[in-house]
């Protein structure tokens, strides 16, 4: 049995009342660094995108 190790990043944002949201995202050590990269940045953009819709929706701008 080969061991496999798991990473996990925790990405940090605040809102505009500086509250702060996180996503945790779990990785396999043995992915591949392109593999790792492109999901670490499909959650940073998850993340800022509903960080950024609780902006507009407090800020009254989002219908």
């Amino acid at each position: 049995m080969e061991d496999t190790h798991a990473i996990a990043f925790r990405l940090p944002r605040r809102d505009h009342e500086k509250a702060p949201h996180s996503h945790a995202l779990p990785l396999i050590a043995d992915t591949e660094m392109t593999v790792t990269a492109a999901q670490l940045r499909r959650a940073r953009r998850h993340l800022r995108d509903l960080v950024d819709e609780i902006d507009l929706l407090a800020t009254g701008v989002a219908a």
